[in-house]
């Protein structure tokens, strides 16, 4: 009976550590991972084998890896293609020993740019990758070039003032391994699609253009900096109130209406801030029967709309709006 209890004990033990992920050097490994090596001292030698111990593998899996000692290359294993090499140099077009470097890039607008690259001797093609920013492994778009490109545009989505990041991968056909393809990753090179007109001197100023004609000239006007734009609005002139709202981008240099508030009766003393993903703006009216509550929460975007309010010493009761930013 005692023996029986053990092996239970036993098959239960071993249950739970096959159910875990296993550390070495750490008591907390990381939960995406099943096997977790922690060393600041000492790394992890992966196989080492020659070529011709590389190819008496039998039926070897995908993604095996092992270092092969004849060329000092780390290699892996796709079926249908065979062993592919990760290398870190390579001899470049120009004849000397170094990596495929990309260089910056040219031509940014709000739909792409052009990469720039050093030629790499024996590339058969040549993609480019563009991430979501240079810290990340999101994948935003992709372009093939064909062997002998050294520049290539790229379509991709550019934020203003937002850093992607972009790498070239260069393949090539075969190496003095043996293996059937080989993989050669330059550095990443971040690309931002910056306003057209930057204030890049101290104290100094720098003209936005003219708002268009269909923006009225008026008194008492909000206008904020938030989010990357400029928004004006509100007001009066001396026939009525205003409530139209516009945004000016600095990258694409352009004024653009938004949607126009509910009626709301602003004159002297307006105001405005952004709390969060809200903007409010508020103020009096002149005249001394006037309320001075009125404040209204604002969106950013919308259909275009103008509309003169009623008579400007009219008051007009307090809204407020949602606004998704």
């Amino acid at each position: 009976m005692r023996t029986v209890v053990i092996a239970l004990g036993l098959i239960c033990l071993m249950g739970a550590i096959l159910a875990q992920n296993v550390g070495i050097g750490t008591s907390t490994p990381d939960p995406s991972a099943r096997l977790d090596v922690s060393d600041n001292q000492r790394g992890i030698l992966i196989p080492r084998l020659t070529t011709a111990q590389r190819n008496a593998i039998t039926n070897p899996a995908r993604s095996l890896l092992i270092y092969n000692t004849d060329c000092n290359e780390y290699q892996y294993y796709i079926p249908g293609t065979g062993w592919v090499s990760i290398l870190t140099n390579l001899t470049a077009g120009g004849g000397s020993v170094g990596t495929l470097t990309a260089f910056p890039a040219t031509g940014i607008w709000s739909g792409g740019f052009t990469a720039h690259w050093s030629p790499v001797a024996g590339a058969t093609s040549y993609e480019v990758r563009v991430y979501q920013d240079c810290g990340s492994s999101t994948v935003v778009a992709t372009a093939t070039f064909q062997a002998g490109s050294t520049s290539g545009s790229v379509s991709a989505s550019m934020p203003c003032n937002q850093a992607r990041c972009y790498e070239v991968r260069a393949t090539v056909s075969s190496t003095g391994c043996g293996s059937t393809a080989s993989l050669l990753i330059s550095n990443r090179v971040p690309v931002v699609r910056t306003p057209p007109n930057p204030c890049t001197t101290p104290n100094t100023w720098v003209s936005l253009p003219t708002p268009p004609n269909t923006m009225p000239t008026r008194e008492n006007y909000v206008t904020i900096a938030h989010d990357g734009f400029i928004y004006v609005g509100f007001g009066h002139n001396t026939s009525c109130l205003l409530n139209d709202w516009w945004r000016w981008d600095p990258c694409s240099g352009t004024w653009t209406q938004l949607a126009s508030s509910t009626a709301v009766n602003f004159g002297a003393g307006s105001f405005i801030f952004a709390i969060g993903s809200y903007m409010s703006e508020g103020g009096d009216v002149e005249g001394p029967s006037m309320p001075s509550t009125d404040m209204i929460q604002r969106p950013t975007a919308g259909q275009p709309k103008l509309t003169c309010l009623s008579p400007y010493m009219e008051p007009l009761e307090p809204v407020m709006a949602p606004m998704a930013m």
